[in-house]
């Protein structure tokens, strides 16, 4: 199976490149993709025990360990990025100490998170893509661009706890690819988001990527355990999708949500009713179009479109307050790691 994992801080990317000159470097025909110090595949994949970093595969040091800390240098807390090596496990997405109970010792050097996003994992789930846009991954570069480490999970892969345990952040992009598979979550897979969100973790969902409404399904399933859903059934390409993009939708006068501080509006187009529990914190025409909630020691947003995403966009619709939003809903998610994404 391939390695899709990048949990790389620049330090130990370059301790791991450090070791031996990349084989494409010395322009060796023979260097096959996704084998040690050749090329990453076009899909950023290595073979087992590799990682992609700066588009060469490398092992990192200590990768053979199971054990070791996380981010925090203290242990267990979500994925190791020190030389103790991997954490294949962890006590959840909240910093903080105690050993990692797959074992392995202490392992890190680091005595302290680092400042400001480098110690914000984000798990980007599916594609980062609607069907229409000839422009992918902009939101996860623009993730990367601000600090966040960026682990990419395929749309149809699983979400084990060992998955999603070393991760602060889990969004939900496009799941087109799972829902043409017919394949929906399970509910060991239900409940260990559930648990981990119950944890600590922040959980985001987006829709709307498509006119598939079954491509809302994977997301909906996430969202019932932890009090909010999407209304999709029936609803085909979505709703306010006349005229052209983007129809604005606002944030309600009685909000004081921390996700929308000096927010007043979003785009949206051809979105999904958001429904539940939650504080809504986006509407248009009365329908709920973006919802956050806390879940245990977690936090959840629902968002019933994708368009806020479009980072191609935001300089040409500078009266909608995107980027602000997202920044908000990042420092709200990780406001107990002590850091928050770099302006």
């Amino acid at each position: 199976m391939k390695n899709r994992f990048l949990l790389l801080t620049v330090p130990f990317l370059a301790s791991a490149l450090a070791n031996g000159c990349s084989k494409a470097d010395d322009g060796d025909s023979n260097c096959a993709a996704g084998t040690e110090l050749c090329p990453c595949g076009n899909d950023h994949s290595c073979d087992d025990g590799l990682v992609c970093g700066s588009d060469i595969c490398v092992r990192l040091q200590g990768s053979d360990s199971t054990g070791g800390t996380g981010p925090t240098g203290t242990g267990g807390q979500g994925a190791a990025t020190e030389t103790g090596g991997t954490s294949t496990a962890g006590e959840g997405p909240v910093a903080g100490g105690g050993e990692s109970p797959t074992g392995g010792g202490q392992g890190g050097t680091e005595e302290a998170l680092p400042p400001r996003g480098e110690c914000t994992q984000v798990g980007f789930v599916g594609a980062d893509q609607s069907d229409s846009s000839s422009a992918p991954d902009l939101f996860v570069g623009w993730l990367e661009e601000r600090g966040a480490i960026v682990t990419r999970i395929d749309a149809t892969a699983s979400l084990s706890p060992a998955t999603i345990s070393p991760l602060h952040v889990l969004i939900v992009g496009n799941m087109t690819a799972r829902a043409d598979e017919g394949s929906p979550y399970t509910a060991d897979e239900i409940a260990a988001v559930e648990a981990w969100v119950n944890d600590g973790g922040g959980l985001v969902t987006l829709a709307g990527y498509t006119g598939n409404e079954q491509a809302a399904a994977p997301a909906d399933s996430l969202l019932e355990p932890l009090g909010l859903g999407y209304d999709y059934e029936g609803r085909g390409s979505g709703v306010f999708g006349d005229g052209e993009p983007p129809m604005v939708a606002t944030v309600p006068e009685e909000a004081t949500h921390e996700t929308v501080d000096e927010v007043t509006s979003l785009g949206v187009y051809f979105a999904y009713p958001v429904t539940g529990t939650g504080t809504v914190v986006l509407e248009r025409e009365e329908t709920a179009l973006a919802m956050a909630s806390e879940v245990g020691q977690g936090h959840v947003l629902a968002c019933g479109d994708e368009y806020s995403t479009f980072v191609n966009r935001w300089e040409d619709q500078s009266e909608l307050e995107h980027e602000a939003f997202w920044t908000n809903v990042l420092d709200w998610m990780t406001a107990s790691l002590g850091c928050r994404l770099g302006d």
